[in-house]
């Protein structure tokens, strides 16, 4: 990273001789630092998911009327490894909430990029000669040189609805989230809420109100970020604001790739692809993506197989071709219909989210992510990432109160489905 004393002239070295006398150039530096409260602080804080323990889950309920507490659609809960229960916490639209601080530190990082700082160089001559120090020119030049902090920050908001009347972007993955790291932590947010977060501030679509949600946030190491950078491409994010600095482009050159949205190299042949992505806590996180070519189910035939497990997956299942339950394979996928969220119940015709949970309780894993069980997006790129966890797992699976059976379509089929809970 180029010093900020790469911007001053050294000079000549040379000694000046004006008719015999030694005159001395006295340069008196004025720096006016004009610094935002939040220049100052964030500037030494950590970026971080804003909880307790570094990694959390959240869970936006849909907005329901005979709920009086879900009316609004702004009701959130939370869930962290060590959580024994859903924790209701500050309404998403709230900017005391998890996701509203999380973000807050991007917001913070863009308004710093537009903090500067001015030196006023002023040039004074005097004469030195005999020890004599008397002014020999009253006329001095004022120069005002402006600086912009180093952009050191790398940054990442992609989402296929782009929020602040942005497009829908159909050709590039079926995918949301938010990357922000500086040189040492970040973080990776994966969610499901369209037309959102806005780049410019912090303010919750009331598009995201209706429908259920789901969010992930894992702080990182920034030496995360050279698998974190394999499953972006893979899931081929469309992007809507980014900062690359030279530097996280030269240690982790495929983000050049994320951020140029470039498509898949021909010569390529594998469309997955399986990612550790572990937390700065030491929590490994596995990180699922397929490119669109892939052109298969991402739960049935990538996550599914390389847990080894039969899945639960809900999934927004409202529209045309919407996979059923699969149970034709060694690990069966099946439908979520109905859940429970702190004993107020809901249909996935009201839920957004995406989220994946294994039936062994001897191999709890719960995954978060951002494609749907959909025939068009086995066509799309998209993933999920998924953590072993018990206490996450038990909130997940305990939630569960329909699925939809093999061989029956959702709108059919409302069959409950016993099973012991833990």
């Amino acid at each position: 990273m180029e010093s900020i004393d790469n911007y001053y002239d050294e000079g000549d070295d040379e000694d000046n001789d004006d008719d015999g006398m030694v005159v001395q150039m006295v340069v008196t530096v004025v720096v006016l630092l004009f610094l935002s409260p939040l220049f100052v602080r964030q500037g030494s804080a950590v970026i971080s998911c804003r909880n307790r323990y570094g990694t959390f889950i959240a869970y936006k309920l849909p907005k329901i009327s005979a709920y009086g507490s879900l009316a609004s659609g702004v009701s959130l809960y939370y869930a962290d490894s060590n959580s024994l229960d859903w924790e209701d916490m500050e309404d998403i639209s709230s900017s005391d909430s998890a996701i509203a601080s999380t973000l807050e530190q991007y917001y913070s990082k863009v308004d710093d990029d537009l903090v500067c700082f001015s030196a006023f160089i002023i040039y004074t001559n005097y004469d030195f000669t005999n020890g004599n120090k008397s002014l020999r020119s009253s006329k001095s030049l004022i120069q005002q040189i402006t600086f912009t902090p180093e952009q050191d920050i790398f940054y990442l908001l992609y989402n296929d609805e782009h929020p602040d009347g942005g497009k829908k972007d159909f050709k590039r993955g079926h995918a949301k989230g938010v990357v922000l790291f500086d040189a040492d932590t970040g973080f990776f947010m994966v969610h499901s809420v369209p037309n959102f977060p806005s780049a410019n501030s912090y303010e919750y679509p009331e598009s995201g109100m209706r429908n259920g949600q789901s969010f992930l946030c894992i702080t990182m190491n920034s030496k995360s970020l050279t698998g974190l950078a394999q499953h972006l491409y893979y899931i081929q994010p469309s992007i809507y604001a980014s900062q690359l600095p030279t530097d996280f482009a030269s240690l982790y050159p495929t983000l050049q790739k994320v951020i140029a949205m470039k498509p898949f190299e021909k010569r390529t042949s594998v469309y997955y692809s399986l990612q550790k992505l572990p937390s700065a806590g030491g929590v490994q996180f596995i990180g699922y993506g397929k490119y669109k070519k892939y052109g298969k189910d991402l739960y049935r035939d990538l996550v599914a197989v390389s847990l080894k497990e039969t899945l639960y997956v809900e999934t927004w299942l409202n529209g045309p071709g919407d996979l059923e339950s699969s149970c034709d394979t060694k690990y069966k996928v099946f439908n979520v219909l109905s859940v429970n969220i702190d004993n107020f119940p809901f249909t996935n015709s009201k839920d957004h989210s995406k989220w994946a949970v294994t039936d062994d309780r001897y191999k709890p894993y719960i995954c978060i992510g951002d494609i749907n069980r959909q025939v068009s997006q086995t066509k799309r790129s998209g993933g999920t990432v998924c953590l072993k966890n018990g206490a996450m797992w038990k909130l997940f699976r305990n939630s569960i109160e329909r699925i939809e059976e093999c061989g029956k379509p959702a709108r059919k089929n409302r069959k409950y489905y016993k099973y012991q809970k833990f």
